[in-house]
């Protein structure tokens, strides 16, 4: 089997996440190898082997009011090597997909996923903003994320503040949590998390218990509702 991943990363290379793979379904090994997708699962699930899934393809298509499945489709990349950098990012997204189904009993839509991964991402970089290390936006993003969902009045509240400063928008309030919304204003839902967590109405996660203290204000100051830089659009803020 490595030699096999080894040969197709060496003739069909497959370059992602800034790595080379070998970019085959789980059904061309189980051909070469002559063996069933279960032991394919099993070998490739340790050492010497990298494994990553990649979404491919367009998304379904809707044509004539119909749904065209086009894709996206599930790649499995391996590799023989070292592993691509963690992405904070993109595990944050994964925890707030499972805490929505959880709370919410529905699952969420490509978009909403990369509303959660850009939110998790814009998390990190206010962090560094402000001094504090960038790889605890991560918790930072799913302890906002469980606080909007728990207690999304408060939210909501801040979020419509938000909306005052916005060019042509009307400010609204929601009566039910949003992705896409808690995503376009993300600041405002992380200024609510801040003040929650100073309030002590909140636990702060291992690693943020500055949050809990006046030495957050910097964070206030920069997620302010009614202070801060008006919001990307919808189609931005999706990204």
């Amino acid at each position: 089997m490595a030699l096999l991943v080894e040969e197709l990363m060496a003739k069909e290379p497959y370059e992602a996440f800034g790595l080379i793979w070998a970019a085959r379904h789980q059904d061309y090994y189980c051909e070469k190898l002559d063996t069933s997708p279960a032991t394919i699962r099993r070998l490739i699930a340790d050492k010497p082997f990298v494994r990553k899934q990649k979404m491919v393809g367009t998304g379904p298509i809707v044509i004539n009011g119909t749904t065209q499945i086009a894709g996206p489709k599930k790649l499995t990349l391996l590799r023989i090597g070292e592993a691509p950098p963690k992405d904070v990012a993109d595990e944050a997204k994964r925890v707030m997909i499972t805490i929505w189904d959880k709370a919410m009993g529905k699952p969420i839509t490509e978009r909403e996923g990369r509303c959660l991964w850009g939110m998790a991402g814009d998390v990190m970089k206010l962090l560094a903003e402000v001094g504090l290390p960038a790889e605890l936006g991560g918790e930072l993003a799913i302890a906002v994320f469980k606080l909007a969902l728990a207690d999304w009045q408060q939210v909501a509240s801040g979020i419509k503040l938000a909306m005052h400063i916005q060019p042509n928008c009307t400010p609204k309030f929601y009566k039910y949590p949003s992705i896409t919304v808690i995503r376009r204003f993300w600041k405002a839902a992380v200024y609510a998390y801040v003040q929650a967590a100073q309030s002590k109405d909140v636990k702060v996660p291992a690693g943020l218990e500055m949050l809990a203290s006046p030495a957050s204000w910097k964070i206030l100051v920069a997620t302010d509702p009614l202070k801060v830089t008006p919001a990307k659009p919808a189609a931005e803020a999706a990204v």
